[in-house]
This record gives C-alpha cells, structure tokens and sequence, in this order.
C-alpha cells in the first residue's frame, strides 16, 4: 500500500516536470518568434514649415508573409500625402502589405503645416510569417521638430534693392551735375576752330581801329 502511494507521488512529480518543461518550451519559442520581426523607422529630425518629409518603415524578419498595422500623427504638425494603405488626412494611416519572405518597407510622405515638436507613432496588429503565423507586434515611433518659416532671406533681398537704388540715385545726380556744366560756362561749348577765328577778327578790328586813328591824328596835324 505503501509503495503504491510513494509511486503515484512520484508519477505525479513526473507529470508536473513535464508539464512545467513543456510550458517553459513553449514560451521560449514564442519569445524567439516574436524575436524574429524588428521595425525601423527612419526620418530627419528636424525640419522647416512648408517642406515635405518623408518617414521610412521597415518591417525586417525571417519569412515575412504581411503586415497589418497603422502610423498615427498631430494633423496641426503634419499633412498626409501618400506612402500608406489608406488615404485621407485625419491622423490615421494603415500599414497593410503582404510580403514574400523579404522586408517589407513604407514610405510615409507627409508636409509639415505647424511649427513644433511632434511624434509619428508605429504600432502593428500584428506580423505574420508565410504560414500566416503570428510573429510579434513591434512598435516604434519617429520624432521631429519643426522650425517656422525663415524670413530672414526676403528682408535680406529689400536692402540689397535699397542699396542698388542709392546707387542709382548717386548716378543720377552725378548724369545732372556733368549736363549742368556746359551750361555754367557757355565759352567751353565753343569749337577751337571759332575761337581762333573770332581771335583773328578781333585783332583785325583793332588793328583797323588803331589804323584809323592815326590817319586822322596826322590830318589835323595838316591843317
């Protein structure tokens, strides 16, 4: 009787081993297969207002067969564009693709509208294998910040303007000053030719003068 007891105790303990091993198998290989599927998200961190952004997401692993999962974000910061499984700007973005045993990659396209700092969260449903085997649900998420306009370019450009038209403005008066010239002294707009001229002339009517006056001074000298 005794015996009996001691082995059913002992078969009991057996069971309970391999039970326990078996429990602790099983969740070892489901550690590994969740082990096996990795996302990465790849994005600049910063950015201006009004520029486009592009975020990239890889799921990698062993014998990928699809993805089911969605990339959330602040429609104040960003303006979807395209890159997901679904369309509309409301924050939301499905990630579906069945795959072929390769990674399978997003190329999430977005327009920054708010200035800011803002996340684009990745989360899955779930990672399935080709024997439509659940392999793990990662997540991660992207982070950026957004700068406001520069508008230090424009007011850079309205003074080189200003400059530029001072410029003219100096050339102009200068134009105005070399036309008033001529006028300030009649003479220097005379050829050099009529100058001569007028100088011979001027010395023949002297001369002429001087010539008249001395035949008369000998006249009345006469009488």
């Amino acid at each position: 009787m005794i015996s009996t007891i001691v082995n059913r105790r002992s078969l009991f303990k057996i069971i309970a081993a391999f039970m326990m091993s078996m429990m602790l198998c099983i969740s070892m290989s489901v550690v590994d297969s969740y082990a096996d599927v990795n996302i990465k998200v790849k994005g600049a961190s910063d950015l201006q207002k009004g520029a486009g952004y592009t975020v990239t997401v890889v799921f990698s692993g062993d014998d990928l067969g699809r993805v089911d999962g969605q990339a959330t974000y602040d429609t104040s910061k960003l303006s979807y564009v395209s890159g997901g499984s679904s369309s509309g700007d409301n924050g939301y973005i499905e990630l579906k693709e069945a795959g072929t045993g390769e990674d399978i990659t997003f190329k999430l396209k977005f327009k920054a509208i708010g200035a800011g700092s803002t996340d684009i969260k990745i989360t899955t449903n779930g990672v399935y294998n080709l024997e439509e085997e659940m392999i793990g649900t990662p997540s991660s998420s992207q982070s950026v910040d957004i700068a406001e306009e520069d508008v230090t370019e424009p007011e850079e450009e309205t003074t080189e303007t200003t400059e530029a038209e001072t410029s003219s403005d100096i050339q102009d008066e200068q134009t105005t000053e070399a036309t008033a010239d001529p006028a300030a002294d009649p003479a220097d707009g005379i050829p050099g030719i009529l100058k001569i001229i007028f100088g011979i002339a001027a010395a023949a009517l002297l001369a002429l003068i001087i010539v008249i006056i001395v035949s008369l001074t000998k006249k009345k000298r006469k009488h």
